[in-house]
């Protein structure tokens, strides 16, 4: 039988594995590849007991838990623009979300510089200025 974290240690993204807990209502972390570890400073076993909710309590208008439900309910994969690192200010991630066979949510986020941060939460500005002078 092959090992997902013997694939997940070779891959420089970081991979993030995420169980399940209250028929999807919320996620616990129960993997962390190397990239994922390095990428927001985590140590081993930091945040495993952690809810997602509890972590990630926002991302823009739409909290990160959101995106998490939708992708176990429908098994679409989505694309997550931008997440702040959990306890350090200014560091970025982007990737994707997919649900596993198991029912095991995976990211896989690479970290985003200022630049890119800014770039991506542009369009955005733009469209909050425009529709407060339409207003």
């Amino acid at each position: 039988m092959f090992n997902f974290e013997e694939l997940f240690s070779l891959i420089d993204v970081g991979i993030t594995v995420f169980e399940p807990h209250e028929k999807g209502g919320d996620f616990k972390v129960v993997y962390l590849n190397k990239k994922a570890k390095t990428l927001c400073k985590f140590t081993e076993g930091a945040f495993a007991a952690e809810s997602l909710s509890s972590l990630f309590p926002v991302n823009g208008t739409r909290s990160l838990l959101d995106f998490f439900r939708e992708v176990y309910r429908t098994g679409e994969p989505q694309e997550i623009t931008l997440v702040p690192c959990l306890g350090i200010a200014g560091e970025w991630q982007e990737g994707y979300l997919y649900k596993l066979s198991s029912g095991h949510l995976v990211t896989r986020c690479s970290g985003v510089d200022q630049a890119r941060a800014k770039e991506i939460l542009a369009p955005n500005e733009r469209l909050t200025f425009r529709t407060i002078l339409d207003t």
